[in-house]
């Protein structure tokens, strides 16, 4: 049953953290957890503390995604914490080891790690439909943006090549500037790269 719930709700986790903040996610999903286990009648207090741990981890790296790599390397980290925190649990059960005990300790720990992997790959392909839905930019889309191959720039070179070169210059300065305030400094990247694009209509 732990891997069964371990999937949904760090994928639920995750979907939160790119849909708002990660302090919201980390707040709604240990009430889910609450909730779940309740629900299921779960009385073993190693499972509530196997949740908490592997979706905390979850959330907390789901900080700035500006690579759809970094959603992997999210979900293995996440599953390698869960594979740890199954083995950790054990240990602190006191139980005598033996090889039957390992065994099934290793069959639930390679479970709940897949379990937690997982989600990393989901999210990985949801990600648009999930800006759509929640109306949320992600770092990934911004970077696209930035990307001196997208057309609306490719032609802007073209056809306004001075204020292209202005705008990519007004990016490189905008970018740290907002980062020691604290602002989004690739959003502002961004709209400085598109700020004058209505100029390709009338270059002169």
């Amino acid at each position: 049953h732990r891997s069964m719930l371990i999937f949904p709700l760090t994928t639920a986790a995750m979907i939160v953290a790119v849909a708002y903040n990660r302090r919201y996610a980390l707040v709604t999903t240990w009430f889910l957890i609450l909730l779940c286990t309740m629900v299921a009648r779960i009385e073993d207090y190693s499972v509530v503390v196997l949740l908490v741990i592997g979706t905390s981890v979850a959330v907390l790296q789901m900080g700035d995604i500006r690579s759809r790599s970094k959603l992997i390397s999210v979900g293995l980290v996440t599953g390698l914490a869960y594979f740890i925190a199954v083995w950790g649990l054990e240990l602190l059960s006191f139980r005598l080891p033996d090889r039957a005990l390992a065994l099934d300790t290793l069959d639930r720990s390679g479970m709940a790690f897949f379990a937690g992997l997982l989600p990393g790959f989901i999210i990985l392909g949801v990600l648009p439909f999930l800006e759509r839905i929640f109306g949320v930019v992600t770092a990934i889309s911004l970077l696209e943006l930035c990307d001196i191959n997208h057309p609306a720039l490719r032609r802007l070179a073209i056809e306004a090549p001075g204020t292209y070169s202005h705008s990519l210059l007004l990016g490189s300065l905008v970018e740290p500037a907002c980062a020691a305030i604290g602002a989004n400094g690739l959003l502002a990247r961004v709209g400085a790269y598109f700020h004058d694009i209505c100029k390709v209509n009338k270059p002169q």
